[in-house]
């Protein structure tokens, strides 16, 4: 099986910047915050900016020279330099400008940390090391949808169930759009589809419920070691499937509050996190904050006939074809018509 690649899909939308301000926070860190026009910008307006002058069909062709370019041949790093992404002209890329597609490869991994790499069958003889100055790189797979009629689009990652350079690629993205004025947000995005399968499948197998801090009614220990304690307390053998869950509509975070009563006894909201550990379809486990049950969202799992049996590297080609059927998908969903307009 090797390894197995994922997908994260977002849906974006960008405001143009009125103005900007720097902060200091802790640790001396420099933080933006922007002042934005209260309108999402429509993507033609946008594009129409940039481009001053171009044909609409030329755009994205545009857009995607100019993202490739900033990363001006080399590796762009996250705040901590311990990962880095590039996408150099090389690499694999397409754009349809009739469907306002582009997708393509972006390389990335590790970095800022030297890595001996040996032979799997020989822990002895070191065959290289890559200094902290190297990226241990992987290949990635990106698409961006921006209809020209819409203020809503779509960005889908690649990732590895391992391995994920998808916040950098997003931050980067978030990035190029400031130097272009705009504030870049997204928001996670899973379709229907996953989402079924995920609430007939996914489960809640256990909770355990950590007192974040002391009561005010409660005495105070004898021994100063215990004064800062804290207590949990664990709820196993459960199988509460997701299709029941969501059942009970916007009120199962209550549901489930109640029914932890019921059993623990003494939850007390204000200074108890009760935490949810969950299965999905396919057996893999996660946890969420019950406060946060919304982030319990299902993974997308590629099947392993889109990637090289040899290399387990992503195959391009047949990841576009395979994400332009999501896309046709997620249009039919969220109502997506387009305007047959050749100014638009």
């Amino acid at each position: 099986m090797g390894h197995t690649l994922k997908l994260d899909i977002y849906y974006f939308e960008l405001k143009e910047i009125i103005s900007t301000r720097e902060t200091l926070v802790r640790g001396g860190e420099k933080r933006k915050y922007h002042r934005t026009k209260d309108e999402i910008a429509n993507f033609y307006d946008v594009l129409s900016k940039m481009y001053v002058g171009e044909k609409r069909d030329k755009f994205l062709e545009l857009f995607l020279k100019d993202f490739i370019s900033s990363f001006n041949n080399a590796f762009v790093s996250n705040q901590n330099n311990t990962q880095a992404i590039s996408i150099t002209d090389n690499l694999y890329k397409s754009i349809s400008s009739k469907k306002n597609i582009i997708s393509g490869e972006f390389i990335g991994g590790q970095t800022g940390i030297d890595v001996d790499i040996y032979k799997t069958n020989n822990a002895i003889a070191k065959k290289d090391t890559l200094d902290r100055d190297s990226v241990a790189s992987l290949s990635y797979y990106y698409k961006i949808w921006i209809p020209y009629d819409s203020n809503t689009g779509i960005v889908m990652v690649q990732s590895y169930t391992k391995s994920a350079c998808t916040t950098l690629f997003k931050e980067k993205l978030e990035s190029w759009f400031e130097e272009k004025n705009y504030q870049l947000s997204l928001y996670k995005f899973i379709p229907k589809q996953y989402i079924e399968k995920y609430k007939r499948n996914g489960y809640i197998y256990k909770i355990q419920i950590f007192t974040k801090r002391r009561n005010a009614d409660m005495l105070e220990p004898n021994y100063s070691p215990f004064a800062k304690a804290k207590s949990r307390v664990l709820i196993d053998n459960l199988r509460i499937y997701f299709n029941e869950l969501f059942s009970f509509g916007e009120d199962f975070a209550s549901k489930i509050t109640s029914d932890i009563k019921q059993i623990y006894g003494g939850n007390n909201e204000i200074y108890d996190e009760p935490i949810l550990y969950y299965k999905d379809e396919n057996g893999r486990k996660a946890h969420s904050k019950l406060s946060k049950i919304e982030s319990m969202l299902p993974t997308i799992v590629l099947d392993d006939n889109l990637k090289d049996t040899k290399t387990q590297k992503p195959l391009f080609v047949e990841l576009d074809k395979f994400t332009n059927g999501i896309l046709e998908r997620i249009k039919e969903e969220i109502g997506y018509t387009p305007i047959e307009n050749e100014t638009i």
